[in-house]
């Protein structure tokens, strides 16, 4: 019985011997690969990597010739027009040069390609056009960056998390590493909205298929998607009113065949909610979007493009300040001092005070753009000209959307001598030729700019923030990009602007303040935006209200866009809440810049519903008390 018993416990002693030998094996396994570089797992497509240089070596080789070689690409009818549209819209060329750059470029290679190989490369060469034509020698590296993928499965995913209300949820990532959606009750996460949900899916999608260098920026730290689901809850029940299907709140309009809506958040950045409604959202790719697809729909910013014109005029403080703020005001003036509403506007873009002395109004309004982070991406004819990375720290344009872009010169780093306003202004009516100068071409493009005609272009997104922008300057706060993906702990420069920068801030925001405001002493017409103001809040912004706002309405000129109308504004929810109810102010404010853009039905007399959607959405947001 003794000897059955050693043997036993000696046969235990090795099982429980293997067995720990084992767990630290495999501890020390998963210590490695979590800890690990992930380079190892990193996969190249060498073969298409090859394909793209030489590619686009042979696209740099020079002008393609006038009479191609025989030897054609592998294509039938359709697939060949198919890549020339593709070469079209992504290389920036015309039809005829398009099909010349392709036979070059075929001409070159020591390698046949499919007709989707073709189709493939030329889209990923428009793609990163932008990044080589900016790349030093290094640029080869781009391309490989670009392609490689994450295909271990010891990788960290990022903790993505999402906040409703107090309550905070994960959004992707492991569970067990993820900790701060622990403890929270799940009461308020059953109920997130289905358009909240779609854009969380869109958001996974384009992460989960992210370019290698994104996945390493992020450096599996813990994230949020900014999204509000209390606030995008507003936006799918108006996509409801908008649709004409019952409902309680919301608008009831049957003007317009595209709606689209930004909110952000003026301290942080944050995308907090987005509206994509019919016309351009119903597209295939946009679709596939959801309300994100609000982000990225274009429209010319007409009169909003007058805040840039507006801060680079009360810098220089040349401008009498309350001349300007009441032009803002107003959108330009209707007396008997001028003929034509945008004169005022149209003379200073091209320095019509300063006659027969180079003009540097475009070149500082041009600067201006770029400080507010416009004309991004803009580098020859990209695909990708006036959009932001969405993803805080990260460069890339998987998740993007559209701030803005205009053309203010056609030799931007040089001053030059503009035509007279009286001339420019008797070309445009047909009364005199012009002679096709540069200097033509410089006013035509300066006085295209201030009014947001020509080929200038904002999305909703650019409009919000637009306005969050010159909120944060006049409060002393440096310029901040805005995010749909960004850290868990907002990394926000406090660095101040200039003082000059704060002031002309606090200057054009107090002309976006009268917006809102009736008609005054010295100045015979309401603010663009005050009417429609009083009827839905229902009493005049006689006083500060806490709205801040600017309008602008397309040309009926536009063959794309005529009548569409824009918004722009910061909504300080606290203030506005005092204002309507004659209360004192809440200690706890929240600033909100919103933009819409509003494409009125063919035939509709076009009225403002930009301005009409704006006011009903502040109406609700101050209703009742937001989250925190």
């Amino acid at each position: 019985m003794k000897n059955y018993t050693h043997e036993l416990l000696s046969r235990m002693s090795w099982l429980v011997a293997w067995l720990v030998l084992f767990l630290v094996l495999v501890a020390v396994w998963f210590h490695q690969a979590t800890q690990q570089e992930e380079k190892h797992s990193v996969f190249k497509p060498m073969q298409r990597i090859q394909q793209l240089k030489a590619m686009r070596g042979a696209l740099e080789g020079g002008t393609p010739p006038a009479e191609t070689r025989a030897g054609e690409i592998d294509c039938e009818p359709r697939g060949r027009a198919v890549l020339t549209i593709r070469a079209m819209n992504g290389l920036g060329l015309d039809a005829e040069t398009a099909a010349t750059t392709l036979q070059h470029i075929h001409q070159q290679l020591n390698f046949k390609l499919r007709c989707n190989e073709w189709v493939e490369n030329i889209q990923s060469l428009a793609t990163y056009q932008t990044k080589l034509q900016t790349a030093t020698a290094g640029s080869t590296f781009e391309f490989d960056a670009a392609l490689s993928e994450q295909v271990s499965w010891e990788r960290q995913i990022p903790c993505m998390y999402f906040r409703s209300g107090q309550t905070v949820g994960l959004m992707m990532g492991n569970p067990i590493r993820c900790s701060r959606h622990r403890n929270q009750t799940r009461a308020g996460l059953a109920t997130t909205p289905a358009g909240f949900q779609a854009m969380q899916q869109v958001a996974k999608s384009y992460l989960s298929n992210a370019p290698v260098q994104v996945v390493q920026s992020m450096n599996g730290a813990d994230h949020l998607f900014t999204i509000d689901p209390t606030l995008q809850a507003v936006m799918d029940r108006w996509a409801n009113c908008l649709n004409q299907k019952p409902c309680e709140q919301g608008p009831q309009l049957r003007t317009s065949r595209h709606v689209s809506a930004v909110m952000l958040d003026v301290k942080t950045g944050d995308v907090l909610a987005t509206l994509c409604w019919s016309g351009p959202c119903d597209k295939p790719q946009m679709k596939s979007l959801s309300h994100l697809g609000a982000l990225l729909i274009e429209a010319p910013p007409a009169s909003t493009a007058k805040l840039l014109h507006a801060m680079v005029l009360a810098q220089n403080g040349k401008t009498d300040a309350l001349m300007l703020q009441r032009q803002i005001k107003t959108s330009g003036q209707t007396d008997q001092l001028v003929s034509k509403r945008n004169e005022w506007w149209e003379k200073k873009a091209i320095c019509e005070d300063a006659p027969n002395k180079p003009c540097l109004h475009p070149m500082q309004v041009q600067s201006m753009a770029l400080a507010f982070q416009w004309n991004q991406n803009c580098t020859g004819a990209s695909l990708f000209c006036g959009r932001l990375g969405l993803i805080e720290q990260s460069d890339s344009l998987i998740l993007s959307g559209l701030i803005g872009h205009a053309r203010l010169s056609a030799s931007p780093q040089k001053p030059t001598t503009l035509v007279s306003w009286a001339d420019y202004d008797a070309i445009r009516q047909g009364k005199k030729r012009t002679d096709g100068s540069l200097n033509y071409m410089n006013t035509a493009l300066a006085i295209q700019s201030v009014i947001g005609a020509g080929d200038s272009r904002t999305s909703a997104l650019g409009l919000a923030n637009l306005a969050a922008q010159i909120s944060r300057l006049s409060q002393g706060q440096t310029i901040h990009r805005p995010s749909l993906i960004r850290p868990w702990d907002p990394r926000i420069d406090n660095k101040p602007p200039t003082q000059a920068m704060q002031a002309a801030a606090q200057v054009v925001l107090g002309g976006m303040r009268k917006v809102v405001q009736p008609a005054e002493i010295g100045w015979k017409d309401p603010g663009t935006v005050a009417n429609t103001f009083q009827r839905i809040l229902g009493k005049p912004c006689t006083e500060e209200c806490g709205v801040w706002a600017k309008t602008g309405t397309v040309s009926q000129q536009d063959p794309n866009f005529a009548g569409a109308s824009l918004f722009t504004g910061v909504v300080d929810v606290s203030k506005v809440r005092a204002w309507r109810s004659n209360e004192s102010l809440s200690p706890t404010s929240r600033q909100i810049a919103i933009g819409f853009i509003s494409i009125p039905a063919k035939g509709v007399k076009p009225t403002h519903v930009a301005s009409e959607l704006a006011v009903q959405l502040i109406k609700e947001l101050t209703d009742a008390p937001l989250p925190p």
